[in-house]
């Protein structure tokens, strides 16, 4: 009670730690390259719990609220560029905003009647070296066709002249 006796009237003083002070400009630039807010509080040498109490001080509202709008401005900037790029006639951009924002997707599967092609072709000598010529296999013409098989189905496959089917 000595402490109140002593005080002068209109005298607030607070006992404990000082309020620490947050430089908003940096946290806004470190919400735009979407820093996470622990980083934030890494950065600052703070404590994330600091950046709440000073975000209800300064702003009135959640350092969380806070964040997700300064993240937000981030993510439209950074949209803004792909976007930009994409017009440009960047491909690469224009095939990832396509994929994600219009649903378009890669289809490599084939419908179940069409069968692989079997492509024969036998180069003549001029277009061989002379120590791979021998490695030429002459699939004569009625073993080329492949027939589509219905699934569960046994394929046929050419059998070639030394007798592998491999090749």
């Amino acid at each position: 009670m000595i402490f109140v006796e002593n005080a002068k009237e209109g005298d607030k003083s607070k006992g404990g730690r000082p309020q620490r002070q947050v430089d908003w400009e940096q946290v806004n630039k470190l919400c735009l390259i979407q820093c996470t807010q622990q980083e934030i509080a890494d950065i600052l040498r703070c404590h994330v719990q600091t950046l709440e109490s000073a975000a209800q001080r300064d702003h009135s509202i959640s350092f969380t609220e806070y964040y997700k709008i300064h993240c937000a401005q981030g993510k439209a900037s950074l949209r803004r560029q792909m976007f930009k790029s994409a017009m440009k006639g960047n491909p690469a951009m224009q095939i990832w905003l396509s994929k994600n924002y219009l649903g378009m997707k890669e289809n490599w599967n084939l419908p179940d009647n069409i069968a692989p092609i079997m492509l024969a072709y036998k180069p003549t000598n001029q277009e061989l070296p002379p120590q791979n010529d021998s490695q030429v296999i002459d699939i004569p013409a009625e073993e080329r066709t492949h027939d589509a098989t219905k699934e569960g189905e046994e394929s046929s496959k050419p059998e070639y002249q030394d007798g592998n089917e491999s090749g």
